[in-house]
């Protein structure tokens, strides 16, 4: 009996020291303050923000990005904004437009970036059959 007490002890001892009390390091950059985002211009936007999986860049100067129709991840600049007004998710997330540009227009000029995502495949089934009709015989999978 002495040993499963003893074993208990240790066992709650030795979990209780892996719990860690700081829960931002976990936080999307969405969920984290203004104030304790790095200071550039992919986290102080709070819409492009929404997008950003890390605070932590993934090589100098580039975020993780996830699409909000989870279709496409990239390296997102952390010079750059999200056009919220441009943004648009199709139905059942199949396409996303986004445009993306600086924070501030340089020599009066605004560069941006247009990205278009198609996801053609609206389900396997769908996908398998219409492989197997241009081929012209039954492909089994």
């Amino acid at each position: 009996m002495k040993k499963y007490l003893w074993l208990l002890v240790v066992l709650l001892i030795t979990g209780g020291c892996g719990i860690n009390g700081d829960q931002e390091e976990n936080l999307l950059p969405s969920d984290m303050n203004f104030e304790d985002s790095p200071d550039v211009p992919a986290l102080q936007d709070e819409f492009t923000r929404e997008f950003i999986q890390s605070t932590e860049p993934v090589r100098e100067g580039s975020f993780p990005f996830l699409s909000k129709s989870n279709g496409f991840t990239m390296d997102f600049p952390e010079d750059m904004v999200i056009d919220e007004k441009s943004h648009i998710v199709g139905p059942d997330n199949r396409s996303e437009t986004l445009v993306i540009g600086y924070k501030e227009a340089i020599n009066d000029i605004f560069i941006s970036h247009t990205f278009n995502y198609f996801n053609a495949i609206s389900s396997p089934d769908n996908s398998k059959e219409q492989l197997s009709q241009n081929a012209g015989y039954d492909i089994e999978f």
